[in-house]
């Protein structure tokens, strides 16, 4: 309803299925041309903090040689959002391909064998013949020994933080042992620009330190710090529910320590600025080692690489730390697709609407000459990143979920949130169940024309009809995918 998917256009033809790679190959056809697929994540890295978009502001310089080599071989995707922005819920959702709500992960929660009763990502590409290992940050809701439910043999260092400088030995680790007879898949998931979290709480005087080593000191003039972005302003017009969280009401006591930002000076907010550079370019460090060991062993032609993050990064837009609302910094997260069969490398589609969570394992199993099964609601990206300027049928509209809250059930504001993403519009509904009654918990923003999501449109009469259109979105999305028990929509 809300999209139309590479494989369903295809299914319309018989000639088109039977020459389509959605078919599935055999190990035993495909192990020696079927590329290794190489997954990379980051955590918390909002999509424009990448030096060789040239997007950032720093009298430091942003240096990413590593994913500055990724856009130059590659298609960047620059509508692309996390599914929920939020690490366990969006972590989950893009390691099922499905909704959070679909598979019960609706916030920062813990682990439990079997909790997942739906197939994973190392269960769809093992089952597709590929050898497949994960590396790095967890945070999913069933144990990394659960293989039974996740699916990779191959699993190290599978904890929430401290183990950024692990990564890449753990990476190495997995090749040495791996069977070249068939083809790979690796995920590589690094901690940082994660950090940020902790510097903030330094930064605000609470003690702290940085679990994946630290940055150094900040230069002492304002004059040699990033400046403040051009929608630092909290809005005038911003949700009922966003002020009473900002307001730091005394039963949500923990989010003094989560969110301690309310007193920061420019300064402050400028220092925070420099250190999450510095974070991306220690994480994007890791990153060019990763691929410099691919080109040391000869992988580098025959490896496809997807490389995103799991959810953005506050950012200091509208005086906004961290993640979970809709903001673009929060929400907005680098999607790059770089290797075999990629068309036109170095280009940037700014068309395409991306939901991460869906679309990562249809994109793996489409470049694996899998099957795509019919269950999940995601769409393959390598389809256009194949396609070029070629049309390839897309979805005109997506959805994300969000509650606020910390780790754990006992630390949830229940304040909750959805967002439809159209062609030039962001409509956003909160809902907080101590206070039902409000009327002011939407925002519609026109992104061409209002980048910074300053001005809201949704109390704006000749506005109206595009705001009924876009609740209109949203009803049909949850009475579709039965998004109507936590939020009351549909």
């Amino acid at each position: 309803m809300l999209w139309y998917s590479r494989r369903k256009f295809l299914a319309s033809s018989a000639a088109a299925v039977a020459g389509s790679c959605l078919m599935k190959l055999s190990t035993e056809d495909a192990s020696d041309s079927r590329p290794n697929l190489l997954f990379i994540m980051t955590d918390q890295q909002f999509a424009d903090v990448i030096g060789g978009l040239g997007r950032v502001q720093d009298p430091s310089g942003l240096k990413t040689p590593g994913m500055d080599r990724l856009l130059r071989n590659g298609v960047f995707f620059d509508r692309a959002y996390a599914t929920y922005p939020l690490c366990v819920p969006c972590r989950n959702s893009l390691m099922t391909g499905r909704y959070p709500h679909e598979i019960d992960v609706n916030i920062n929660q813990g682990e439990k064998e079997g909790f997942l009763q739906v197939p994973m990502m190392g269960s769809y590409l093992s089952q597709a013949g590929y050898a497949c290992g994960y590396v790095g940050k967890w945070h999913l809701a069933v144990p990394p020994e659960d293989e039974a439910s996740h699916g990779f043999p191959f699993v190290r260092h599978a904890a929430a933080n401290r183990i950024d400088d692990q990564v890449m030995p753990g990476c190495c680790a997995f090749l040495d042992q791996w069977d070249a007879a068939s083809p790979f898949c690796l995920v590589a998931s690094w901690v940082n620009p994660h950090d940020i979290c902790e510097y903030a709480r330094i930064e605000a005087g609470i003690p702290d330190r940085l679990p994946n080593g630290e940055l150094g000191e900040p230069p002492a003039s304002l004059e040699q710090l990033p400046p403040l972005r051009a929608n630092h302003a909290e809005a005038e017009d911003e949700p009922a529910a966003l002020k009473r969280l900002r307001a730091n009401p005394e039963e949500f006591e923990w989010l003094a320590r989560l969110y301690p930002t309310q007193d920061y000076t420019e300064r402050n907010w400028r220092r925070y600025m420099w250190a999450y550079h510095r974070m991306v370019e220690k994480v994007d460090a890791q990153i060019l080692s990763l691929l410099e060991e691919l080109d040391r062993r000869g992988l580098s032609e025959n490896t496809l690489i997807v490389f995103t993050s799991d959810h953005g990064e506050g950012y200091g837009s509208h005086q906004w730390n961290q993640k979970i609302c809709f903001y673009e910094e929060s929400a907005r997260v680098p999607f790059l697709i770089a290797g075999p069969g990629v068309k036109d490398p170095g280009r940037i589609d700014s068309q395409h609407l991306l939901n991460i969570g869906l679309d990562v394992i249809p994109t793996l199993l489409d470049a694996a000459g899998a099957d795509i099964p019919d269950s999940l609601p995601g769409a393959s990206a390598y389809a256009l990143a194949q396609a070029g300027e070629d049309a390839v049928p897309w979805r005109n509209s997506t959805v994300l979920q969000c509650e606020f809250g910390g780790f754990g059930p006992k630390n949830q504001s229940g304040i909750r949130g959805r967002c439809v993403l159209t062609e030039s519009y962001k409509y956003i509904r909160y809902f907080d169940e101590q206070h039902p009654e409000e009327a002011s918990n939407e925002q519609l923003f026109h992104l061409p024309s209002d980048p910074g999501e300053m001005n809201n449109l949704a109390g704006h009469a000749e506005h109206r009809e595009l705001l009924e259109q876009h609740r209109a979105l949203l009803n049909a999305y949850a009475r579709e995918h039965g998004d109507t028990r936590r939020v009351p929509i549909g």
